[in-house]
């Protein structure tokens, strides 16, 4: 039996044809590779599991509301976020640069007014 070469091609990369997921290498014998790290892995702090926010989370943490965070996100304003996603609609705030934002802005009892 013949297969397709676009289905051999992509049974060759390691993508399972039919679902578009790559899939884990095999042996000759049909039985699964180890995991071979291509990148170096990096150890996860667990104190900063937590690093990022949602602007759900930040507008509750500064008592504004989430439009008001896309606004200055729009105007240029505000800490810097990321965009992820593959068109980009998942927002977050790094909590290192809210927190450098917030000492920026912070204003002393006696500088106040």
């Amino acid at each position: 039996m013949r297969t397709e070469p676009a289905v051999e091609r992509a049974l060759m990369a390691g993508i399972d044809y039919r679902a578009g997921r790559h899939m884990p290498p095999v042996t000759a014998a049909g039985a699964p590779h180890e995991r071979t790290p291509t990148v170096k892995e990096i150890p996860i702090d667990p104190t900063k599991v937590n690093t990022f926010l949602t602007p759900a989370e930040l507008a509750e943490r500064w008592k504004v509301s989430r439009g008001v965070l896309a606004n200055w996100r729009a105007q240029g304003k505000g800490p810097g976020f990321i965009r992820l996603g593959p068109k980009g609609g998942c927002i977050v705030y790094r909590l290192s640069e809210v927190e450098a934002y917030e000492a920026e802005r912070y204003v002393a009892g006696s500088q106040a007014g």
